[in-house]
């Protein structure tokens, strides 16, 4: 749970509400475009740990599953910005392959 949105519990159910919303609108999209969809999401603290573990879990449900990522990517980086925009994705995508998960990092470019 990112710092910003946790102020109390009645926040954690608000997110929980947002994300469930969001979650059944892209599913729905992908369904009437004629693409088999579900959903599944967690909320947490640790990032990395957590969405590894989502993933090895629905990997057990869909085998031939590829997951996907955004990296955030500048035209000129500098210090901050490797700071403020971690290696997250990078650092889930090590834990999947060593998991014998296949996870494709896509660069974001932002200008």
């Amino acid at each position: 749970v990112d710092a910003g949105e946790f102020k109390g519990t009645f926040a954690v159910e608000a997110l929980r509400t947002r994300e469930e919303e969001m979650l059944r609108r892209y599913v729905d999209l992908a369904r009437s475009l004629g693409i088999p969809a579900t959903s599944r999401y967690d909320i947490g603290t640790e990032v990395v740990d957590d969405v590894t573990e989502l993933c090895v879990q629905v990997a057990e449900e869909f085998p031939q599953i590829t997951f996907f990522s955004g990296k955030i990517i500048f035209a000129h980086e500098g210090w901050f910005d490797r700071a403020l925009h971690n290696q997250t994705a990078f650092a889930i995508q090590r834990r999947l392959h060593w998991a014998d998960k296949i996870m494709v990092v896509l660069p974001v470019r932002l200008r």
